[in-house]
């Protein structure tokens, strides 16, 4: 359904050429000897018969039934449009007219009824819906045959329903739940023409080899994130975007933005769930944690992209007349910008704060693979030193620096997920590769190193507080062997770590509890320089522990 474009184009040229040769000088001729006339031939008769006799002679060509060819045809009608208007605004200015001419000359033939009712019969809605089902059927993988195959380990759950009719979010679908219909196609509505579903409805598709091509070229990883920008590029592509349909193009875009948001939520927390029953540091090696990292990369490379399409988007707005009269249409587009990109900002603000619950899990979990046996490897420490007569230490224990090796191995892991061989960046054109890898390895070094701390002073109390008791119980059996008052001596008591009155700095320990403890204070020290090494700072509760146990230092 529609009228070839090519031969559409080649009637409006032939129109344009009929005006150039015969209207102008006809509306000429009479500005000149009848200046005060107020006749206005050009609007009100030439262009009322075109305009009649085109919505009469061709009604298909405002049904977008084949909405390629819709597409060429009114911007054909529109470029038609503009240079019927441009002929005569120069012809009334002795052939040479200002910008404030040709809008002029816009705004009187916009008054005309047949050029009212011109523009009216195009069927703007219908191509909009028509489009907009195509560009959703390419997010969702299908095309009119049969769905494709997305990868269920990138992709992992349903898309979230959009409703067509209001252009939102359906009441059933719930951020980071998956939607009842778990599907997009439920904007259907009405399409207008019904031949407007076939044809070229896949027209948009994209299939799985276009997907891992656009996928390399955009330096994105998951299947979930090509897809929305993909989409929401087909919005402003210039083989479909329509100026009068600017807001309802940047709607859609809106709403593409905010099924990725519900969709990766969603994926990233599935991702850690499901990993989580892994445990251990098998739960850092398995694949479900470089999806994870895929995922969490392409939040930060896809905003970044978005926020470069807004740049060019915010440029196919139609400025308004009055900031064209005024002469503020630059600052116009300025304002234009400022609202897109900060509403991008917006959009993705929660989904950052996921990657951050995703990053805390990568902490908590290597947290919890280092600090494992910790207590084992206290007690170690203190039969080291109980009844065998060994030197007082004067360095940490070895364990102490392998701490850090599960944080050390998966940041070498994002490193080789993220940059190519010779270390440079994966993502073409955009810094966001190497912006991730700084802020992965700062995140995940200051949980990290804050679960650690603080689990390590919990320890080495506990430690330290075990020997105060030791102290206390053997003191009492002697006290009851001897006979006399089974009252502590000052500086033992049962709780403390660091019991009142001891001080051991500046001497070499003696008693198998003094080595102890220097060798817990030399652990501590240890751990803080290691900490600092890596530019993050400790847990509260460990910096509170240093300043508790500095006594026992030398």
């Amino acid at each position: 359904m529609g009228i070839d474009s090519n031969t559409f184009a080649s009637l409006l040229q032939k129109l344009l050429d009929f005006v150039s040769r015969l209207a102008v000088p006809l509306v000429q001729g009479i500005e000149m000897h009848f200046p005060a006339s107020g006749y206005m031939l050009e609007s009100s008769v030439f262009w009322r018969e075109i305009a009649t006799n085109l919505i009469e002679s061709l009604p298909l060509l405002f049904v977008p039934g084949m909405p390629d060819h819709f597409y060429r045809n009114y911007l054909a009608a529109c470029r038609f449009m503009r240079e019927f208007g441009a002929m005569f605004a120069v012809s009334k200015r002795d052939g040479s007219a200002s910008y404030v001419d040709y809008v002029d000359g816009g705004c009187h033939l916009a008054s005309e009824p047949s050029y009212i009712e011109f523009n009216r019969k195009w069927q703007l809605s219908a191509y909009f819906s028509i489009r907009k089902k195509q560009i959703i059927d390419a997010v969702e993988g299908r095309n009119r045959e049969q769905a494709a195959d997305v990868d269920s380990k990138r992709f992992m759950v349903r898309s979230p329903e959009l409703n067509g009719r209001t252009g939102g979010l359906s009441a059933n679908s719930q951020p980071g739940t998956p939607s009842s219909a778990g599907s997009l196609t439920s904007l259907h509505g009405n399409l207008g023409a019904s031949n407007g579903s076939n044809g070229l409805t896949s027209s948009l598709a994209l299939d799985k080899e276009t997907i891992v091509q656009m996928q390399g070229e955009l330096g994105l990883h998951t299947e979930l994130a090509t897809r929305a920008i993909l989409a929401i590029r087909q919005c402003w592509s210039p083989s479909v975007y329509i100026e009068p349909l600017a807001s309802r193009f940047w709607q859609l875009t809106v709403q593409l933005m905010l099924w990725y948001q519900q969709a990766a939520d969603q994926c990233i927390r599935q991702l850690i769930s499901s990993n989580a029953e892994l445990g251990g540091s098998s739960a850092l090696e398995s694949t479900e944690v470089d999806y994870l990292l895929h995922h969490i990369y392409d939040i930060y490379e896809l905003k970044a992209l978005i926020l470069e399409q807004t740049r060019t988007s915010s440029n196919m707005v139609p400025a308004t007349v009055a900031s064209i009269s005024t002469g503020s249409s630059s600052a116009f587009r300025r304002n234009v910008l400022d609202s897109m990109e900060g509403l991008v900002v917006q959009m993705f603000k929660p989904l950052e704060e996921t990657t951050q619950s995703a990053f805390s899990y990568m902490a908590a979990t290597i947290v919890s693979t280092s600090c494992n046996n910790l207590a084992s490897q206290l007690r170690r420490t203190t039969s080291q030193f109980r009844h065998t007569n060994r030197n007082p230490p004067s360095s940490a224990s070895l364990f102490v620096g392998k701490l850090f090796a599960p944080l050390s191995a998966l940041e070498t892991k994002i490193g080789d997920l993220f940059s190519t061989a010779d270390g440079s960046s994966l993502t073409i054109g955009l810094d966001t590769a190497e912006e991730f890898l700084k802020l992965a390895k700062d995140t995940l070094r200051s949980k990290t190193c804050e679960g650690i701390s603080r689990e390590f002073a919990k320890a080495c109390g506990e430690a330290l507080s075990s020997i105060s008791k030791t102290e206390a119980s053997l003191q009492r059996l002697r006290k009851s062997k001897d006979g006399g008052s089974t009252k502590l001596d000052t500086g033992i008591v049962d709780n403390l770590p660091v019991p009142v009155g001891i001080d051991m700095r500046g001497k070499i320990p003696k008693t198998d509890n003094e080595k102890i403890r220097r060798q817990i204070w030399l652990d501590v020290t240890e751990l803080s320089r290691l900490i600092e090494e890596f530019g993050s700072q400790p847990h509260r509760e460990f910096m509170d522990f240093v300043q508790l146990i500095m006594p026992l230092g030398p």
